[in-house]
């Protein structure tokens, strides 16, 4: 999932080298950055820092990416010239437009109060009231850790509350023959602890789960939700664990485990699998399946898995 991308490490740590040592005026070079500030520039060359003051503002020229903070202080290795440490301190806003082949522009906006990368450890930390947001996805939380080579973060919940995000679902297959477009279906959450995997187009979502699908009034809680991606950035797969319950219109439904599957819009029930339908049956098995929506069912149990109903008689 592209949380951060590979804009921290592309565009952050060397267009700022290149603004720490101010070659920023040729106009042959592939590519530059122009920097502004209201207040003062404050230059140590022998501890290799520099600190600009007052609405600063990074503009890199070949996308039009842009760093915005009150405050930006810069510190580089005296040998090698190479920046070490950036530190954007105060309303810090950050949009990092990534240009696709086709040349559309996919951008990311991330905005905290205080924001550090280190180069030696490959570390971009966020702090205070973050919020990531792209086309396809928005996280809420305290604090993001995100190594920029492992293409890994985590996003930890501001005190007393949880993190909060919101994903767009992967479209049910429709067989039949349509030029229709469909809006894109939102899912919301919450949770304490949200690790991401970009690589593995993969979300760790820890810590009093709760995932709303608003499309068919659904909840869901559980302690933990793994949540996959497609290549479109649309949620195609969920795994809740433990204590999983789920509430729908007139139905309610408890697990071990249950997996999601948004591209048939089947639920699997896995271990003390109980579905509960409102003045209708109680059903009991090892393993239940059933569709996301309720109108249309339930499906067997698999694999010759006994199941027990109740019927009531009226």
């Amino acid at each position: 999932m592209t949380i951060l991308g590979m804009w921290t490490k592309h565009w952050i740590f060397i267009c700022l080298n290149v603004v720490f040592i101010f070659a920023v005026s040729d106009l042959n070079a592939e590519d530059f950055v122009t920097v502004t500030s209201d207040d003062t520039v404050e230059i140590d060359k022998v501890k290799g820092t520099a600190l600009l003051k007052g609405n600063v503002v990074i503009t890199k020229r070949s996308d039009g990416s842009t760093l915005k903070t009150d405050k930006l202080f810069l510190l580089r290795d005296a040998n090698t010239e190479k920046l070490m440490r950036a530190e954007a301190d105060g309303n810090v806003d950050f949009k990092f437009n990534d240009i696709q082949e086709d040349q559309s522009v996919n951008t990311t906006r991330v905005t905290c109060n205080m924001a550090i990368f280190e180069r030696e450890e490959s570390l971009a930390e966020f702090k205070g009231s973050v919020r990531v947001e792209s086309e396809d996805y928005w996280l809420e939380g305290d604090k993001l850790r995100y190594d920029y080579d492992k293409e890994k973060g985590k996003i930890t919940e501001i005190p007393g509350k949880q993190v909060k995000m919101m994903f767009y679902k992967k479209q049910a297959k429709d067989n039949g023959k349509t030029d229709d477009v469909k809006p894109r279906q939102e899912i919301s959450g919450k949770a304490t602890v949200v690790s991401a995997d970009r690589q593995l187009r993969k979300a760790i979502l820890q810590g009093k789960v709760e995932i709303i699908d608003r499309s068919d009034l659904s909840t869901f809680k559980a302690n933990r939700a793994d949540v996959f991606f497609d290549i479109n950035e649309e949620v195609e797969e969920i795994i809740a664990n433990g204590n999983f319950s789920l509430t729908q219109p007139k139905r309610k439904s408890s697990a071990d485990r249950a997996v999601f599957n948004y591209q048939t819009e089947i639920i699997t029930l896995i271990g003390n699998a109980l579905v509960k339908e409102e003045g209708q049956m109680e059903i009991k098995s090892s393993k239940i399946r059933m569709y996301m929506k309720v109108n249309k069912g339930i499906i067997q149990g698999e694999d010759n898995v006994p199941i027990q109903m109740k019927i009531p008689l009226k």
